[in-house]
């Protein structure tokens, strides 16, 4: 059984008697539950847009978080800034752990299956020093892009898309019944709007880069995220896209589908299976 690293993620501890209660009130996910479920979780702008996303595990009376590298100081600050007086520990353990994939459990201290889709396997957290047997080889990426779930640092950038436009809605990243966070407002408006105009899907027959637009008759409907094995999760405007068979990259035919879990649809006369 391989273990691989997840090179441009790494791990942060929250602890402490207020630790739920500050997360719950910051984050998008419910991290009530979180205490007995691994979670998906989105740190929101007052405007609603994403700024940081992860998963959590609670583990020996902490939470144990993921970020993307790039913005980890980022949210560290913002996350010292919220806390206050609240009795809680934040601490930055990307210099003493790492964050790993296995296609199975590993049974491990800190292991969980990946609560965004059935064939993300299971993540991992542990000391360097347990790590010395792990591979680079990132599998994880083409897994993830053909699962349709999208990360910050490697599809978008912080502060570009709201949780609707990755499908986090519908992958049970935001909790629509517990009381405010950061972001509520906006979030939760659009959850009761009668249509979600971007949406992320699986767009195959790529020779680009991350960040080129999807055309139709040379008009941007989208973008793709960090393209594997000549396949990306493209954040779509579904409502523009009436023939699939007239969906260009580079001027090059690309092949789009909907993720598995998708239940949203393009617009009416799309010839999409």
């Amino acid at each position: 059984m391989s273990l691989y690293f997840r090179q441009n993620r790494v791990p942060i501890r929250i602890s402490g008697a207020d630790a739920s209660k500050l997360l719950n009130s910051t984050l998008s996910a419910d991290f009530i539950k979180g205490e007995k479920t691994p979670l998906w979780w989105a740190l929101l702008s007052p405007q609603g847009k994403i700024q940081a996303e992860g998963l959590a595990i609670y583990f020996d009376k902490a939470f144990w978080l993921d970020v993307h590298i790039s913005i980890k100081n980022a949210f560290l600050k913002r996350m010292s800034l919220y806390k206050m007086r609240s009795e809680v520990e934040i601490t930055d353990l990307s210099e003493s752990h790492k964050i790993g994939f296995c296609s199975k459990n590993p049974n491990l201290d800190i292991s969980f299956k990946d609560p965004r889709h059935k064939n993300l396997g299971f993540q991992i957290i542990a000391t360097k020093e347990k790590t010395n047997n792990w591979l680079n080889d990132d599998i994880f990426t083409t897994l993830r892009i053909k699962a349709g779930v999208s990360e910050l640092g490697e599809d978008f950038e912080p502060d570009k898309y709201f949780p609707h436009d990755i499908g986090m809605d519908i992958l049970k990243a935001v909790d629509f019944s517990k009381g405010c966070y950061i972001g509520q407002e906006i979030v939760s408006r659009m959850q009761h709007k009668a249509e979600i105009r971007r949406r992320p899907m699986l767009v195959s027959n790529i020779e680009a880069q991350k960040g080129t637009k999807i055309e139709i008759d040379n008009k941007q409907v989208g973008i793709i995220g960090q393209v594997a094995n000549n396949q990306a999760i493209g954040f779509v405007r579904i409502d523009k896209i009436n023939n699939i068979d007239t969906v260009k990259i580079n001027d090059k035919p690309v092949q789009l589908a909907l993720p598995d879990w998708a239940y949203y649809h393009l617009a009416k006369e799309s010839n999409i299976k």
